[in-house]
Formats: structure tokens, sequence, C-alpha cells
């Protein structure tokens, strides 16, 4: 490719206002004070005596504490893919990488799990099955990510 009348080429000139309004001799320091002495506060400045967090800017958990039938649910819902990944594994037609969004959705469903799971008092008896679910899924997931079932 021959570049050969590039001295042809005009530069580009803006049709638009420009930045300075015409006022190109004025020191921005002189036009910056005027503007400051013309600016007058409608309200007396307000001074807080605390800063109190936006909500934001909190955490958000979707954590429901002290309702056993919230970690019943979740419970229930990881025993089902836990089931789902042993029937997957059994099967030799499904490959690792199709097991993996299954992975992935189990490891969310035991972080929601664990969330309820510090909730429920010891003295109800759901408890254990939880904290033994918990662990079957957790010990599951790192099987399958560290490459034991390739």
């Amino acid at each position: 490719m021959k570049i050969d009348r590039i001295g042809d080429i005009k530069p580009i000139v803006s049709q638009g206002r420009s930045a300075t309004s015409g006022k190109t001799d004025v020191p921005f320091k002189d036009v910056l004070d005027e503007t400051v002495k013309g600016h007058k506060p409608t309200e007396k400045p307000v001074v807080c005596s605390s800063i109190q967090p936006s909500l934001s800017s909190m955490p958000v958990s979707p954590v429901v504490f002290g309702r056993p039938d919230i970690a019943l649910q979740r419970t229930e819902d990881l025993m089902g893919l836990l089931s789902q990944f042993r029937d997957q594994l059994a099967n030799p037609a499904v490959t690792l990488k199709e097991i993996a969004p299954l992975v992935d959705e189990m490891e969310r469903n035991q972080l929601h799990l664990k969330g309820v799971a510090d909730s429920i008092g010891k003295e109800e008896g759901l408890k254990p099955i939880v904290d033994e679910i918990l662990v079957v899924a957790a010990k599951e997931i790192l099987r399958f990510r560290g490459g034991e079932y390739s």
C-alpha cells in the first residue's frame, strides 16, 4: 500500500463554539474568583455528627434467620443436587465438562445453606442433618475440583 499524497490532507478544524467562549485574554483565576463571589448558598450548611452508611453499601445476605422451614427447603435442594451428581457420575455417556455446571450450582446452594445453618439452634433436630449434608457436599465439590473423578 502506497501513501503518496500525505501532504494533501487538510487539518480538521472545529466549526463549533470554542471552549473559552471568546475570552482568551482573561486568566482562569479571575473567572473563578468572579464566579465564586457571585455564588450565594441558598441554605445554610448542615453539620453531621455521625455518618450513617447507605443501604447500598451494606452487605445483602439471602439468609433468613430463625426459619427452620427455609433450612429444610435448602437442605432438600442440596440433597437433590447431590443425587443428580451421583447419577451423572454413574452415567458413562456424561462428560466431566457437562457435570461442571451442576457442581457450580451445588457450591452456590452449599453457601446458601451454610448461611441458614448458622442460624439453626442446636436443640432442633435439623442441625445435625444440615451439617452432614454440608460436609458431604463440600467433600464432593473438592473431589471433583481436585480431579479425583477424571
